[in-house]
């Protein structure tokens, strides 16, 4: 059933998906092969120019999310420091690595 404008966020990323070709690399840093379809005005409009493939790095540096990821690994559920952080432990730096977000 079409939806028109009144869409969803999983139906527009469908429908936006099925009609934007994937590049081989991230459209902004052209490095990493692209993994998400993002929202560029943050309108959610059904236009294909409205969106661009990137790697999971460029999308959560673009929408703030890396930096309140990587201060949420800082500190506890309690909203406090974290004392075992100690500046990231080899571990979490290297799956952050293997996830292309460092």
């Amino acid at each position: 059933m079409w939806a028109g404008d009144a869409v969803g966020l999983d139906g527009l990323h469908n429908w936006i998906q099925r009609r934007k070709p994937k590049p081989e690399l991230c459209v902004n840093c052209k490095i990493k092969e692209p993994y998400d379809l993002a929202n560029i005005s943050g309108e959610y409009k059904r236009d294909v120019n409205d969106f661009e493939w990137l790697c999971r790095k460029c999308h959560m540096l673009g929408d703030g999310r890396h930096k309140k990821w990587i201060d949420g690994l800082k500190k506890d559920k309690s909203g406090m420091n974290n004392p075992n952080w100690r500046g990231g432990k080899v571990e979490w730096k290297r799956k952050l690595k293997k996830r292309g977000l460092l």
